[in-house]
């Protein structure tokens, strides 16, 4: 019986070195370490559905790409394999998934909840750029938004939507992000900063004399603040 872990943990790998990625270069594209690269590689560590996404976006490729082909069924044929009344299912189902994405494209926020999954109040902050910054501080621009309460990590604190696509391929633009709010940011760690009103979500490196803050879009240059006037680290971006 195949082990789906390991067979996913060697296509991790095989799209990764296809790339010409070391595994610290993927490391540092998710925010984690090489060691948790190398526990899905070998399929120690399963990789979940949100993982693969991502891993998709950087390798350009399908999610399906990282199983069996004898599992990638087409809809279609899953369909027509189905009775008449699991097909009435499937399609109502299906319009309930269109609805939810057409207003999730409409508002920018996370879809709505079709699963009658149990729903929580969360913090929404709006809008955070990825290119140029917008301003987030203070209690002026929180809303409070229903998620459901699976999809909210244990140490998130709020949630932000990604302006921007400077960030790619890890966030993409109008993205939901969620952050755990702190002042003690690793360097090196992708965060929330705040620099003279406007907020950024970067790769954030913190010297001595300045704060770079780097994007993992390649077309975007680094910015060095030396010269703020206000600068406040907010939060730890959750992957």
């Amino acid at each position: 019986m195949m082990d789906l872990s390991k067979f996913i943990g060697n296509k991790i790998k095989e799209y990764r070195e296809r790339r010409n990625l070391t595994q610290e270069d993927l490391a540092d594209m998710l925010n984690t370490t090489r060691q948790s690269i190398s526990r899905y590689e070998t399929g120690e560590r399963k990789a979940n559905q949100d993982m693969l996404f991502k891993l998709s976006e950087i390798y350009e490729i399908s999610i399906n790409d990282f199983f069996p082909s004898n599992s990638k069924k087409s809809i279609t044929t899953i369909y027509n394999e189905l009775e008449q009344l699991r097909q009435k299912k499937v399609y109502n189902y299906a319009e309930e998934q269109l609805e939810s994405q057409k207003q999730a494209k409409q508002s920018n926020v996370i879809p709505l909840n079709s699963n009658n999954d149990p729903l929580t109040s969360f913090d929404w902050y709006g809008h955070a750029s990825a290119v140029t910054g917008e301003f987030l501080d203070g209690n002026e621009n929180k809303t409070t938004i229903q998620l459901p309460k699976k999809d909210i990590p244990q140490n998130a604190d709020f949630a932000l939507t990604v302006n921007g696509d400077s960030m790619k391929p890890v966030f993409k633009n109008h993205e939901m992000i969620f952050v755990e709010r702190t002042t003690d940011l690793p360097s090196g760690s992708i965060g929330i900063v705040v620099v003279d009103g406007e907020a950024f979500i970067k790769k954030i490196y913190i010297n001595d004399d300045c704060m770079t803050l780097v994007s993992l879009n390649p077309k975007y240059e680094d910015k060095v603040i030396k010269d703020a006037q206000f600068i406040k680290v907010i939060g730890h971006v959750i992957i």
